[in-house]
């Protein structure tokens, strides 16, 4: 999947704002390398609140099984950040989202993250639903094959 910039604010289809606390900071004055995968966490859980898939008890499920951090700028406080949120692939029973994290114009990190969907009983692999399929195609950045 590397026919895609995720550091190209034009890709996005949601966004979600996020803010730089103070606790986010370490010894070195910057955000420490672990709360950007919050952030990111944070836009997920937005994205699929959006979509009306936030909701308890949780079935499906959708599960992270990886995620991927590139670190591109230093971040630090205070800042208003805007994380913007794209569909790469939709699988049988996965989806890989692609992520940015951006002050204004200036991208500090990007991601793709794998999520799969659970079935809520066997918590096992389960196929999205065409319903699903529907949904979460519509956020779908079509990644150009590189061949």
């Amino acid at each position: 999947m590397t026919g895609i910039d995720l550091s190209n604010r034009s890709i996005f289809r949601f966004w979600a704002e996020e803010r730089v606390r103070f606790n986010d900071l370490d010894a070195l004055g910057h955000v420490n390398n672990n709360v950007f995968g919050v952030y990111f966490e944070s836009a997920r859980v937005a994205f699929l609140n959006h979509l009306g898939f936030v909701r308890g008890p949780v079935d499906p499920a959708l599960v992270v099984v990886r995620v991927e951090i590139d670190f591109r700028a230093e971040l630090r406080y205070p800042a208003t950040l805007q994380v913007g949120l794209t569909l790469l692939k939709l699988g049988n029973t996965s989806m890989t989202y692609g992520l940015g994290l951006f002050t204004e114009a200036r991208c500090h990190a990007t991601c793709r993250a794998v999520l799969v969907r659970l079935d809520g009983e066997t918590r096992q692999p389960a196929a999205l639903t065409d319903t699903e399929r529907g949904v979460f195609g519509a956020y779908l950045t079509p990644v150009e094959d590189p061949s």
